[in-house]
C-alpha cells in the first residue's frame, strides 16, 4: 500500500504543473465554447457542451497526458529505477492508468457539472437522466483513455498506428454502411443523443465500449509485461531512418487513397431537365409546373420572382453565377404552405409551393418566403439569430411587396402589410424586448403577423467560425444598427411604436381593424382515464363569423427545453366552423401525449382580409 501511495505521489509531483495547465485549458475552452454557442443563438441544450468537449478538447488532453505519463517515462528510461524497486511487476502501469483516468474523468465531470448548472435554468433534470449521462460519460472516458494508454505504450509506432486507424474509420464511415456515431463510445457521447436521451439506458453501447476498452487495455498490459517490458522500452526509442521512410510512404499512400476515393465533384442537387419548366428572362428563376394546366400560373410566378430577385442582386452581391431560385409545384399542399428542399451558397435555393391561382394564394407572401431563404443562405443562417431575425423577416416581407420601389404613403390607401403589423402590435406591442426575443414573438404571432417592417442589413462579411462570435461580442447589435442606419436604437424603437399607434387611428386602418373578428382562445391539458392526457382547444369569438370560416389546431411534442417552433413542424387538425351563428368552436386532441410531455399548441383561423391563417393563441405546456 505504501508503495502504491509513493507511486501516486511521484506522478503528481512530476506532472502536477502539466495537470494544472490542462485544467486551465479546459476552463478556457469551455468558456469560449459557451460564448460561441450563446452568440450563435441555436444551441438546443447547454448539456451539449459536455459532448462537444469530450469529442474535441478531451481527445487532445488525453494524448498530452499519455505523452507525459508513458511516452516520456519510457523514452527517458526513468522507469528502470521504479522497476528496480521491490514493487510487483505491473503496478507502475496500473498507477499510471488510474492517474490518467481520474484526471480525464475529473475534467469531463467538471465540464458536465458546468453544463448541468447552465441547463438547469431551462430544463428538467431528473435523477435517472443524470445517472444515464454520468454512465455515458464515465464509460466513454474509460474507453478513450484505454485506447490512448495502450497506443502510448507503442512508442514510435503510435503516430503511424493512429493515422492508419483514423484513415480506416473515416473511409468506412464515408464509403460503407458503417456509421461511427451509432456504435460504442461514439454513440455514447454523440451530440445528437447525449444531451437528450432521458429514459432509455444505452446498454448495447455501454457493453460495446467496455469490451473495446477492456480488450485494448488488456493488450496494453500484456505488452508492458512481455519480456519484462523490454518490447515497450525498445519501441520508446526514437525513430530510425527506416522508420521515417516507412512513415513517409504511409503518408503518401494515404494521400493517394484520399485523392482517389475522395468525394465526387459536387453537382447541383436539383437540375430541372423536364420540359414542363418555365425559365425566367434573366435565367435566375426556374419554375417546374409539372402539368400543362399550371403553366400560366408558373409563368406569372417566374416573372414576379425574376423582378424581385434581380432587384435584390442590385443591392447585394450575387455569390455565384449558378445561385438560382428553383420552385417546384406541390399541388396537394395548402396555398400558404411552403417548404425548402435545398439551400446552398454554391447552387441557390429550391423550394416547393402550391402556386396555382386560388383564393388563398398570395404572390407576395410566397415572395417573402423566397427572399427570406435567399438571405438566410447567404448569411450562413446568421441572419436568423434571434436578436436580428425581426430585421430579416421585415426586409423579406417588404421586398416581396415593393422590391426596390419606395413604399406608398401609408395613410393614402389600405396597405395589407401595414394592416398586419397594426393587428400584430395589438397582441405584442413593438418594444426592445419583443424584438430581442423574436423567437417568442413569432411563437405568439405566427409567421404571417410576425413579419413587420424592414431596413438594410449591415454587410459585414460572414466567416462561419469563431471570428463571427468575436465581432458580435466586440460590436453589439445596437451599435451595428446605429452604424448601418445612422439611427439610435432606442429612439428608433420608440418612434416605430408611436408611428403604429398613429396609423391605427387613421380612418382607413381604424375601420379595417374594427372589422377583424376578436375572440378568446384557451388551450388546456386534461387528465384522461386511459393514461395519456388530452389537449383541449377552445375559441370563443365576440361576434359569430361568416359562414365557411375554418380554423386549425396546431400541436407537437417539444424537447424539455425552449426551442423555436416553425409552422411546418406542427401537426395540424382542420376545424370547420360548427354552424352559422355559432360563437364557439372546440376540439380535443386525445391520447397523443403522455404525462410530463412538453407540448407546443396553437390555434389559427382564416380571417379576412388576411390571406393566410392568423394565430389567435398559443401555449407551451407540460401535460399533467
Amino acid at each position: 500500500m505504501i508503495g502504491l501511495l509513493a507511486l501516486f505521489s511521484k506522478e503528481i509531483r512530476q506532472h502536477g504543473f502539466t495537470f494544472v495547465g490542462l485544467a486551465v485549458f479546459t476552463l478556457l475552452y469551455v468558456w469560449a465554447l459557451f460564448n460561441v454557442l450563446s452568440a450563435g443563438g441555436r444551441v438546443l441544450s447547454y448539456l451539449s457542451l459536455t459532448s462537444m468537449f469530450a469529442t474535441s478538447a478531451l481527445l487532445v488532453i488525453a494524448l498530452v497526458v499519455g505523452q507525459r505519463l508513458i511516452v516520456n517515462e519510457y523514452y527517458g528510461r526513468t522507469q528502470r529505477f521504479i522497476e528496480s524497486l521491490p514493487i510487483n511487476r505491473g503496478r507502475m502501469e496500473w498507477v499510471k492508468f488510474l492517474v490518467g483516468y481520474v484526471l480525464l474523468l475529473g475534467m469531463a465531470m467538471g465540464v458536465w457539472l458546468i453544463s448541468i448548472n447552465l441547463a438547469s435554468a431551462n430544463e428538467s433534470l431528473p435523477p435517472r437522466f443524470l445517472m444515464i449521462m454520468g454512465v455515458r460519460l464515465g464509460v466513454y472516458v474509460f474507453t478513450l483513455w484505454s485506447v490512448v494508454f495502450t497506443v502510448s505504450l507503442l512508442g514510435r509506432l503510435r503516430i503511424p498506428l493512429l493515422a492508419v486507424s483514423v484513415l480506416v474509420l473515416v473511409l468506412m464511415d464515408t464509403y460503407t454502411p458503417f456509421e461511427m456515431d451509432r456504435y460504442g463510445p461514439f454513440a455514447l457521447i454523440a451530440v445528437s443523443v447525449f444531451p437528450f436521451e432521458r429514459y432509455d439506458f444505452p446498454l448495447a453501447e455501454t457493453i460495446e465500449s467496455m469490451v473495446l476498452g477492456g480488450g485494448v487495455l488488456a493488450f496494453g498490459f500484456l505488452l508492458a509485461r512481455l519480456r519484462e517490458g523490454s518490447i515497450v522500452e525498445t519501441l520508446a526509442s526514437p525513430m530510425s531512418t527506416r522508420d521515417r521512410s516507412f512513415l513517409f510512404v504511409l503518408i503518401v499512400v494515404a494521400a493517394v487513397l484520399f485523392s482517389y476515393l475522395g468525394p465526387d465533384p459536387e453537382e447541383e442537387p436539383f437540375r430541372f431537365t423536364d420540359p414542363a419548366v418555365i425559365h425566367s428572362a434573366s435565367g435566375i428563376v426556374h419554375v417546374a409546373f409539372l402539368e400543362e394546366p399550371f403553366e400560366d400560373d408558373a409563368q406569372r410566378l417566374a416573372i414576379y420572382l425574376d423582378d424581385r430577385v434581380s432587384e435584390l442582386w442590385q443591392v447585394i452581391e450575387r455569390p455565384a453565377a449558378q445561385f438560382d431560385v428553383r420552385v417546384v409545384l406541390a399541388p396537394v399542399a395548402r396555398a400558404s404552405e411552403f417548404r425548402t428542399l435545398s439551400a446552398e451558397i454554391e447552387h441557390g435555393v429550391v423550394v416547393s409551393a402550391n402556386f396555382e391561382e386560388a383564393p388563398h394564394w398570395q404572390m407576395d407572401y410566397f415572395g417573402a418566403f423566397v427572399i427570406h431563404q435567399i438571405l438566410t443562405t447567404l448569411s450562413k443562417s446568421r441572419a436568423t439569430l434571434e436578436t436580428r431575425h425581426w430585421l430579416l423577416d421585415g426586409f423579406a416581407e417588404f421586398w416581396a411587396a415593393h422590391g426596390a420601389t419606395a413604399a406608398p404613403e401609408l395613410s393614402d390607401k389600405l396597405e395589407m402589410l401595414m394592416l398586419q403589423a397594426l393587428y400584430a402590435s395589438e397582441i405584442v406591442p413593438v418594444s426592445e424586448r419583443s424584438l430581442r426575443d423574436w423567437d417568442s414573438t413569432t411563437d405568439t404571432l405566427g409567421d404571417t403577423l410576425a413579419m413587420a417592417l424592414a431596413m438594410n442589413e449591415n454587410q459585414r462579411p460572414v466567416f462561419g467560425d469563431v471570428r463571427d462570435w468575436w465581432f458580435d461580442w466586440r460590436e453589439p447589435a445596437n451599435e451595428r444598427f446605429a452604424r448601418a442606419t445612422g439611427l439610435n436604437w432606442e429612439v428608433f424603437v420608440k418612434t416605430w411604436s408611436q408611428r403604429l399607434v398613429e396609423l391605427s387611428r387613421e380612418p382607413i386602418y381604424r375601420n379595417a381593424l374594427a372589422g377583424i373578428p376578436r375572440g378568446q382562445v384557451t388551450i388546456t391539458p386534461e387528465r384522461s382515464d386511459e393514461g395519456a392526457a388530452n389537449l383541449q382547444f377552445r375559441l370563443m369569438v365576440d361576434e359569430p363569423p361568416a359562414e365557411g370560416m375554418r380554423c386549425y389546431a396546431l400541436h407537437r411534442r417539444l424537447p424539455p427545453f425552449a426551442v423555436p417552433v416553425g409552422r411546418a413542424a406542427l401537426e395540424e387538425v382542420v376545424l370547420d366552423w360548427p354552424v352559422a351563428g355559432a360563437s364557439t368552436i372546440e376540439h380535443v386532441v386525445r391520447g397523443t401525449y403522455g404525462s410530463g410531455a412538453h407540448v407546443y399548441a396553437a390555434l389559427e383561423c382564416d380571417m379576412p382580409p388576411f390571406y393566410s391563417p392568423i394565430r389567435l393563441g398559443m401555449r407551451r405546456l407540460i401535460m399533467p
